[in-house]
């Protein structure tokens, strides 16, 4: 079974049983990408390379944090710069499946066909009739140089599923973005490779903002394992900042200041942000009409937004149908949290909450599209 290891779009992997193109832009890994889908997908599999050296693959599944003991690796490629009768070259593909069967095909890459091949469209034929007659579930890789529309349209028509790695430059950074063809996903997924940590949907700029003293930079101190705060007696002046390593997802909040004079702060810190998180002193509804301001100061049009409660095991605390009507809003997910057992609250020092990983796969399901997260308790 084919797997990413993230859950919001793993249900689009398992459902693969034939074959899928991976076309990438020259910018982009495809080669980790399709090494980070073999080491965590189940099953037998078996990984032809013809592109480069065995050692390399080992080399850089290493890097990526995996091994390779559970995987058949086929050297397809030895047959380029030692020609024998022992050795595989590109073209030989029946003899590269040759005893393959039963199993999750990862074959880098056809583009190598397309280089050394006089006939490449019938050599991935044969690759796509051999998978199929060995019943193996296909996955390969191409490398798109500026190819001509009718060229690209001629080699998807050929696959079952698709899946376009592309970059796109952002003003100082480049993004790498994950998109589905031939499926009625309207997704476009921010990701970065890691090594080692394999593929995860990077978001660069998630937005935890909130009155006074609602508790932001406990909230983002709680979330990531590396967070800073840059306060004055214990009061956020500028940001809180953590990183966040979750469930496949990498991301970077930002924490904003609560106070009415760093409001031209909060606007900076909204730019490019792809979701925010309101937190609120659920025991606090005089401060609602701040929150409600603050929102409206970061959000954008569409801007997924996820509420965390914060205080909610309190006697006073507003349920989520009250603090929707206070503030004035309809289909935003609210969730509680509250400061984590044998904690003990202290002023001007962030503490452990719990709860904050459900707020922040809510807004990742928003994010995603899913949006179909309700109120939970745990």
């Amino acid at each position: 079974m084919l797997k990413i290891g993230v859950d919001a779009i793993d249900d689009f992997f398992k459902q693969i049983k034939t074959n899928l193109l991976i076309i990438s832009s020259p910018s982009v890994d495809s080669s980790s990408f399709m090494q980070h889908l073999l080491c965590v997908s189940q099953g037998e599999k078996t990984y032809v390379v013809n592109n480069k050296t065995i050692n390399v693959v080992k080399n850089n599944i290493l890097s990526l944090g995996y091994g390779f003991d559970n995987i058949n690796l086929v050297d397809s490629y030895s047959g380029v710069i030692c020609p024998t009768k022992e050795n595989i070259n590109p073209e030989d593909v029946s003899r590269a499946l040759k005893g393959v069967k039963d199993s999750l095909l990862f074959y880098d890459s056809i583009s190598t066909l397309f280089n050394l091949s006089e006939k490449p469209f019938e050599r991935i034929k044969e690759l796509i009739k051999k998978a199929k007659e060995n019943n193996c579930i296909l996955v390969t890789n191409f490398i798109n140089w500026n190819f001509s529309k009718e060229f690209l349209n001629k080699l998807i028509s050929m696959f079952d599923n698709v899946v376009l790695l592309n970059s796109i430059e952002s003003k100082i950074f480049l993004t790498s973005y994950l998109e589905f063809l031939k499926k009625p996903l309207n997704l476009r997924i921010p990701f970065k490779i890691l090594k080692p940590g394999g593929f995860k949907v990077y978001i660069p700029k998630i937005l935890v903002t909130g009155p006074f003293n609602a508790g932001k930079t406990s909230f983002v101190h709680s979330a990531s394992k590396r967070a800073v705060s840059v306060d004055r007696l214990g009061t956020t002046v500028a940001l809180d900042h953590g990183i966040v390593d979750y469930k496949g997802f990498l991301v970077d909040l930002f924490g904003t200041p609560g106070q009415e004079r760093f409001d031209p702060l909060l606007k900076m810190l909204s730019s490019e942000a792809l979701g925010v998180i309101l937190v609120i002193d659920s025991t606090a509804p005089q401060t609602f009409k701040r929150a409600k301001e603050m929102l409206i100061k970061t959000r954008k049009e569409g801007l997924p937004v996820v509420i965390a409660a914060n205080k909610s095991n309190s006697k006073n605390a507003l349920c989520s149908k009250e603090i929707l009507e206070k503030l004035d809003l309809k289909d935003v997910d609210v969730i509680p949290i509250d400061v984590a057992d044998g904690e003990t609250p202290t002023r001007g020092k962030p503490c452990k909450l719990k709860n904050v990983n459900i707020v922040l796969e809510a807004l990742f399901n928003k994010i995603l599209g899913d949006g179909n997260v309700k109120e939970r308790r745990t």
